[in-house]
């Protein structure tokens, strides 16, 4: 295997990257941030592609890296908000409305301001007393986009909003061009997005062939290596969007992730 080629300090001011940034004094879940990140990811990348195009086209999720970022509260992350305005953006709430994670970009670390080039990245640790939220609602029959982390991969906290963000404009962006339709239906669903855990390496193959196998939209997710992990590491299979009941019975039977 050819040895990893990490771009130089030069290189990594002008890469074109989408930044998430989370406020962390409200912190939430593993699986909350993996469903954030997911939807997210896609509605800041569609913001991209219908008010500044070039900057969609000129930034390739398999390559350039999605950088996840904290401000310490709302005061921060409202700020980053501001000081970002000129680019593609998309913002989640926390349940009482008030704005929680940010999406931006694609845009190149030198274009932004100083303050939001100062945030420091998200924490490795997952918060205590984090809270679940943006879980899909129970019984919920309509159309969902299906996130399979793989455990035995230990992904960190903060990698996994970046991986999410991977499984979900890898199966998403396909369908933009060939079936867009099918995204429509899942957003006028309310854009849900449910996370489940595979045990390993073996069962995420298995995960992404029985998607395959029943003729759904399918990602798998290799990270590149240039950060937590020393090689190519595979760690997420996106599915959908699907009703549950095109599911095989085996795969919904994975535990989800909260």
């Amino acid at each position: 295997m050819a040895a990893l080629r990490h771009p130089t300090a030069a290189e990594k001011e002008e890469e074109k990257r989408l930044y998430f940034v989370l406020r962390r004094d409200f912190p939430v879940s593993a699986g909350s941030l993996t469903r954030l990140a997911a939807r997210i990811t896609w509605q800041t990348l569609a913001a991209a592609l219908d008010g500044q195009a070039p900057r969609y086209l000129g930034y390739d999720p398999a390559t350039q890296p999605k950088i996840v970022l904290r401000a310490r509260d709302i005061r921060q992350l409202e700020r980053a908000i501001q000081e970002t305005s000129g680019f593609p953006q998309a913002i989640a709430a926390a349940p009482d409305g008030s704005p929680l994670f940010l999406g931006l970009g694609p845009a190149c670390r030198a274009e932004l301001a100083p303050f939001v080039r100062k945030l420091q990245m998200l924490s490795d640790e997952t918060p205590a007393d984090a809270a679940e939220i943006a879980a899909m609602p129970p019984g919920f029959s309509g159309s969902v986009l299906w996130l399979f982390v793989r455990a035995d991969a230990r992904i960190p906290y903060g990698k996994l909003a970046a991986q999410a963000g991977h499984g979900a404009f890898g199966v998403l962006s396909d369908l933009a061009r060939s079936t867009p339709w099918l995204i429509a239906e899942w957003v006028a669903d309310g854009a849900h997005v449910a996370t489940k855990i595979v045990p390993d390496l073996e069962t995420l193959n298995d995960v992404y062939a029985s998607a395959r196998d029943a003729a759904l939209p399918a990602s798998f997710i290799v990270d590149a290596g240039r950060t937590v992990f020393a090689e190519p590491t595979p760690t997420i299979v996106g599915v959908g969007p699907s009703a549950a009941a095109r599911l095989p019975r085996s795969v919904l039977a994975l535990p989800d992730l909260v």
